[in-house]
Order: C-alpha cells, then sequence, then structure tokens
C-alpha cells in the first residue's frame, strides 16, 4: 500500500493528471487495491474472512491514504453486503471516533473524508453521523472564509497578525561593468 503502481508511461492522460495533481493517482491505486482485497474469497463469512480482516487493519492502521482507502472498501462492503452492515459502522464509526478526538489536538488528513465515509454507510448509528455532519459543515464554512479570518462561528486564533511585506529593496547598481 505504502508504494503504488507507478503511473503507465503509455498513458498520456494518465501522465497529465499526474502532472496536475500528483496525489490523485497513488489515492487512486490505494483505493482500487482495497477494492480487490475486498473481493478476495468472497467465498469466506464476512467476520472470519482475510478479507476483513486486512482491511479492518489498514482502517486501525496509520493515519494515512491506506487507512482512507480501506474504509471506502468496508463502506462499499456494507452497500453489497447487509450481512455486514453493522459490523462495518461499528469499525468505520470506531475509525471516524478516534480521527475526531485526534481533530481536537492536531490537524487529521483524513477525517473529511472519514466524514463523508460515516454518512453515506448504510446503518451507521446516528451518533457518528451527527458529528461526521458537524465536521462537514465545519469544513465547508472554513473553505468559504476569507484567508487569514476564522470561520463563522469560531473564535479567532490568539496568533498576532503576520507583519506586512515590506517593499522590495532596489535594484543594485553595478559598479564595474564589463567591456563588450
Amino acid at each position: 500500500m505504502a508504494h503504488g503502481v507507478p503511473v503507465p508511461d503509455d498513458c498520456v492522460p494518465w501522465q497529465r493528471l499526474r502532472a496536475v495533481n500528483p496525489v490523485y493517482w497513488p489515492r487512486l491505486t490505494q483505493a482500487l487495491a482495497c477494492l480487490g482485497v475486498l473481493h478476495h474469497k468472497p467465498e469466506e463469512p464476512w467476520r472470519d474472512s482475510a478479507r476483513r480482516a486486512v482491511l479492518v487493519d489498514l482502517v486501525n492502521g496509520v493515519e494515512d491514504w491506506a487507512a482512507d482507502a480501506a474504509a471506502n472498501a468496508l463502506v462499499v462492503a456494507a452497500w453489497t453486503d447487509p450481512g455486514c452492515r453493522a459490523d462495518v459502522g461499528e469499525v468505520v464509526g470506531a475509525r471516524f471516533a478516534a480521527a475526531a478526538q485526534a481533530l481536537t489536538r492536531r490537524p487529521v488528513s483524513i477525517a473529511g473524508s472519514l466524514a463523508h465515509l460515516v454518512v453515506i454507510t448504510p446503518q451507521m448509528p446516528p451518533g457518528p453521523v451527527r458529528l461526521a455532519r458537524t465536521l462537514i459543515e465545519h469544513e465547508a464554512k472554513a473553505a468559504a472564509a476569507p484567508p487569514g479570518q476564522p470561520p463563522p462561528g469560531q473564535r479567532p486564533s490568539a496568533q498576532p497578525p503576520a507583519p506586512a511585506r515590506q517593499p522590495a529593496p532596489p535594484p543594485r547598481r553595478r559598479l564595474f561593468r564589463r567591456p563588450s
């Protein structure tokens, strides 16, 4: 999961996309890899399956795109197999709760994505859904706020404003010129 498949050299559209947004390709390959794991040995019962064990391990592992991709695959499982919905709700809800708790102390890069996954997970308990919607609304307000100002309803930070930019110094004069 850490070292995804490189962008194919013979596919110009993907090369262009990588030039514009270099993180799109790795995130896409991780999501597709997790969907592949989801389809590994589908005849195994969900609770004891290797696919569930791997995806849950990734979700509860390092807080990165792989955890986000695994949570996405679990939500897909919940939509396609009603028998695993309660389990997926527990796993994804607990991961989101942990991310929301960490968000009170530090930035969490996947918190917004996990919030969206919580909202679309079938049979997710109402508590995590309320918290996820609150986070999504807060992120939308923060994105709409002018740069340097807190979103509506949030107090300004105690940090002093950034100092004004100093004008550029005048260009240097050359005292000695090379003969032409």
